[in-house]
C-alpha cells in the first residue's frame, strides 16, 4: 500500500484487513476450525482452571469459541484487523456466545496494557512471529503481567531453522535476527521465527514446561512451504 512505511502498526493492518476481507491466502482466515495446538492442550490438561482465558490475535475467533465451548467463563479475543473482528462477533452471535467473549479490534500491546484482568490462560495461535519489534516486546511485558499465579501461556509459532525460513533469510533478510520479507502480490508481508533458547529468554520468568516440534508442509500465498512450528507451553511458577 503506497505510502505506508512497511514496518509500521499501520501496514500490518492494511494487510490483515486485506486478508480477512478479500485475499483469504492463509489456512486460519478459511476456517473456523481451532488450532490443533490449542485442542491438544484442553484435552490434555482437561483441570485447568477454566476461568478468564486470554486469545491474542483471534482472527475470526475460531479459538475464543472453543474456549467458551471447552469451560471457560470468559475470552478477551483482541485482534489487530477491525474486518477480523467483525467476522467473529458475527459468527459468536450465530453461535450463542456473545455474551461471553469480548472482541477487541486493537494492537495488543496496546489493548492488554491498559488491561487489569489475571488470566487462567492466555494463547498465542501465530500472531507474535507477525508483529512489529514494539509491537511484540511491549504484548510480552504485558503478557508477563497479566498470568495468574500457576497460570499457563500457549504460543504456537515459527521456528528459526525451518527450510522455509533459512530460503526466505538467505532472499530477504527481515529488520531483525531471524526475520525475512517477501512480496505477495503487490504487498511485503515481513515475519519473525524464533529458537527455542530465544523464547525462553523472552517470557523468563514463565517457566517453559513443555516444547513440541511440528513439521509439515503450509500451503499459503497460493504456494507450498516446508516449515518447522514449535508450541510452548508456558507457566507462571510462584
Amino acid at each position: 500500500m503506497g505510502g505506508l512505511d512497511i514496518d509500521s502498526i499501520k501496514y500490518r493492518k492494511y494487510l490483515w484487513n486485506k486478508e480477512y476481507s478479500t485475499r483469504k491466502a492463509l489456512p486460519s482466515s478459511n476456517t473456523f476450525h481451532p488450532s490443533s495446538s490449542l485442542r491438544r492442550f484442553i484435552e490434555k490438561y482437561p483441570r485447568i482452571k477454566k476461568d478468564k482465558a486470554l486469545d491474542i490475535g483471534a482472527g475470526n475467533g475460531r479459538n475464543a469459541f472453543y474456549l467458551i465451548q471447552n469451560g471457560f467463563k470468559y475470552v478477551k479475543a483482541i485482534d489487530l484487523s477491525p474486518v477480523a473482528i467483525d467476522l467473529a462477533k458475527q459468527e459468536a452471535k450465530r453461535l450463542g456466545l456473545a455474551d461471553r467473549i469480548d472482541f477487541i479490534a486493537n494492537d495488543a500491546a496496546l489493548e492488554i496494557g491498559k488491561d487489569v484482568n489475571s488470566y487462567s490462560l492466555i494463547i498465542d495461535m501465530t500472531t507474535l512471529h507477525s508483529m512489529t519489534k514494539s509491537s511484540r516486546r511491549e504484548t510480552v511485558k504485558h503478557i508477563k503481567r497479566l498470568i495468574a499465579p500457576n497460570g499457563y501461556y500457549l504460543i504456537f509459532t515459527l521456528l528459526a531453522n525451518s527450510p522455509a525460513v533459512v530460503d526466505l533469510k538467505a532472499k530477504m533478510p527481515g529488520p531483525e535476527e531471524n526475520s525475512y520479507r517477501f512480496k505477495f502480490e503487490e504487498d511485503t508481508i515481513t515475519e519473525k521465527a524464533f529458537t527455542k533458547g530465544e523464547l525462553e529468554k523472552l517470557f523468563s520468568p514463565l517457566k517453559l514446561i513443555e516444547y513440541e516440534e511440528y513439521q509439515t508442509v503450509t500451503r499459503a500465498y497460493k504456494g507450498e512451504f516446508p516449515r518447522i512450528y514449535i508450541t510452548c507451553l508456558f507457566q507462571n511458577k510462584p
